[in-house]
């Protein structure tokens, strides 16, 4: 493949992995501010814990020695990985150690969770419920029974961005003690000298940002299935994504670089997830299966109701005069418009 061939068919693809990104950024925001609308805030805090608590599971430990944190103190192990997670998947992030051995991470404002007017509505329960799932159990993954997060300021209350530190008090702890507010603790200055970094391509850097929002969104869905049952989250997550899909179409068609019709943009956004879709005709599209939702069969039928209102919100903002349909075919999805 030739130089400008190549620096065409990338151009392409990370302008299709943008695209998921933004889509999949809005539609976890979204589904949270949806879940507080129909469920409440205790379910949306219980989702909220569980989805934190799964990412947790699967990221953090095998992402230590891949971010060059071996070796670090568990204090600021956890601290680094978080800033470099998120800085990575395009958060803005400071972290910070003291002599102490504190070391502190500082989510600054506007807050990508909760990005635009939704700040306005997410109450402290659910501001808080990431730091159950995640900050306060890193001792846990760890092994450390001593370690305890301690948080200075959240967004939700009115402070500029999350910030906390996490501290080895020596001890073990019990549950109660590994999570801590103290709004009035003096915050440390950031020095962005001080701060890691990672020797990668601009590629994987762009593959990292896609995926991270497809993450929380492959977490959100099943931690709601868990709290409001198969049925219940396949409506919440229908009914966020059909409005997502709506209201984000036209930005996430032009950040695809799509100009065709209907057909051409399914295909670039599935193309930009991995999905391997292939055009059966003018208004079918087929997907071979769900890497997305890969090892979660059991719940296949709420996750793909839940997702397909992306889809369908799309197409009501692109022709609401076209009828939309999807059914499985074997390990495929066929999706039908028009």
């Amino acid at each position: 493949m030739n130089e400008n061939l190549k620096t065409a068919t990338s151009t392409v693809r990370f302008a299709r992995w943008n695209a998921v990104r933004e889509l999949h950024h809005r539609y976890f925001i979204g589904l949270i501010l949806y879940t507080l609308q129909k469920a409440g805030t205790a379910v949306a805090a219980d989702m909220m814990e569980r989805t934190f608590a799964r990412q947790r599971g699967q990221k953090f430990l095998d992402s230590l020695e891949k971010l060059g944190l071996s070796g670090l103190s568990p204090a600021e192990q956890a601290a680094k990985y978080l800033y470099l997670a998120n800085k990575l998947g395009g958060v803005d992030v400071a972290t910070a150690t003291e002599a102490s051995g504190r070391s502190w991470v500082h989510y600054g404002i506007p807050r990508w969770m909760y990005d635009g007017t939704a700040i306005c509505a997410i109450p402290p329960e659910v501001s808080s419920a990431p730091m159950r799932g995640f900050h306060s159990r890193i001792g846990e993954s760890l092994g450390v029974s001593s370690l305890s997060y301690v948080c200075v300021g959240q967004t939700a209350e009115g402070h500029p961005g999350l910030e906390g530190f996490f501290e080895d008090l020596g001890r073990p702890l019990g549950p109660e003690e590994r999570l801590r507010f103290e709004p009035h603790h003096p915050r440390p200055v950031y020095d962005p000298a001080t701060f890691p970094t990672v020797d990668w391509s601009e590629e994987r850097r762009l593959k990292v940002q896609r995926n991270y929002a497809l993450t929380y969104f492959t977490n959100a869905l099943p931690s709601l299935i868990d709290v409001a049952g198969p049925e219940g989250a396949a409506e919440i997550g229908h009914g966020a994504a059909l409005r997502i899909g709506m209201h984000h179409y036209a930005i996430v068609r032009d950040q695809a670089g799509v100009r065709g019709d209907f057909g051409d943009f399914l295909l670039a956004l599935l193309d930009g997830m991995n999905e391997a879709p292939e055009r059966l005709d003018a208004h079918t599209v087929r997907q071979p299966g769900w890497r997305l939702m890969r090892g979660r069969d059991d719940q296949h039928a709420p996750l793909l109701r839940a997702w397909s209102g992306l889809l369908e919100g799309c197409l009501l903002a692109h022709d609401r005069t076209m009828p939309f349909g999807v059914e499985t075919d074997g390990e495929g999805i066929i999706w039908r418009f028009g």
